[in-house]
């Protein structure tokens, strides 16, 4: 494949980080591409357009990245799938991602003992979430933040989950400031969400974190509960929207096909999520 210009700025992006590159490897998973890959870090990045990975092509097949994903982790290679929307409209977070996850020089250390946890309203934490988390703020009922020398530097926010007659919370979000390392920043945040969780009488505390992009950091403290169905978008291939966007509409007789085409949209399919939980018993 020819290698796009948002491909190629990724891997210079990731050279001046210090690593080197391949671009469009085949070897590592035997016959299949890679689009960037980062050998001493067994680590490699997909670079998803919106045309050409939406069923609209006709080429990509719902469960794509997901089979690719588990064949990268067989062989021991951590893959994630960027759209080409995030490249271009979040790219800050993107790099901040990327160089976090290569253990960069770049990236501040701050030590957890240096900070201190406050509960506040979750509106609070809109413009931060925003410019730092990839899918950015979503309402919320509740709010956690870390505060290091005046500033946020953590944040996460948490909702009940639907039809759960407010009996399990969900973690919305979680991000921490861009190109920053809070050392044991999870664990504090988890902490307080358990606090939050066990004075609302919560039965238990969840959340999904998205296999399309790492996510990983729950599974210390969390426990791993399974994976879901893969995630869905609606492109119209400049950007994407939330699958709940496009949906059937009963009373005007239209199926979801039909509300899909008027708009002309195309579904965009990533990984699945894992789901990590943690019931009241240990909160």
């Amino acid at each position: 494949a020819c290698a796009s210009k948002w491909q190629l700025e990724i891997n210079d992006f990731i050279k001046t980080l210090g690593f080197d590159t391949l671009v469009d490897d085949r070897l590592a998973l035997s016959g299949k591409e890679i689009d960037i890959l980062v050998p001493e870090k067994n680590f490699g990045i997909e670079c998803d357009g919106l045309y050409w990975h939406s069923e609209a092509s006709g080429r990509c097949k719902p469960n794509k990245s997901e089979l690719k994903r588990q064949l990268a982790k067989q062989k021991n290679i951590e893959l994630w799938f960027l759209f080409q929307d995030e490249w271009e409209f979040k790219q800050n977070i993107v790099k901040s991602m990327i160089a976090h996850k290569l253990a960069s020089k770049n990236i501040k250390k701050i030590h957890g003992r240096k900070c201190k946890v406050e509960y506040c309203m979750p509106i609070e934490l809109k413009d931060f979430i925003n410019k730092t988390h990839i899918d950015g703020y979503v309402p919320a009922s509740f709010g956690i933040k870390i505060i290091h020398e005046d500033e946020i530097v953590g944040a996460c926010t948490l909702r009940w989950k639907r039809n759960s007659k407010r009996k399990v919370l969900e973690i919305a979000r979680m991000s921490f400031a861009l190109n920053t390392h809070v050392n044991g920043g999870v664990s504090k945040i988890i902490s307080g969400a358990k606090k939050i969780a066990k004075e609302n009488h919560a039965n238990s505390l969840f959340t999904y974190s998205d296999n399309r992009i790492g996510g990983y950091c729950y599974k210390s403290f969390m426990k791993f509960k399974g994976e879901t169905a893969k995630r869905f978008w609606w492109t119209n291939f400049s950007e994407r929207f939330d699958r709940f966007k496009f949906k059937a509409d009963k009373a005007r007789g239209l199926t979801e096909k039909d509300v899909a085409k008027k708009a002309n949209v195309s579904k965009i399919y990533g990984c699945t999520n894992s789901i990590f939980e943690i019931t009241y018993q240990n909160f």
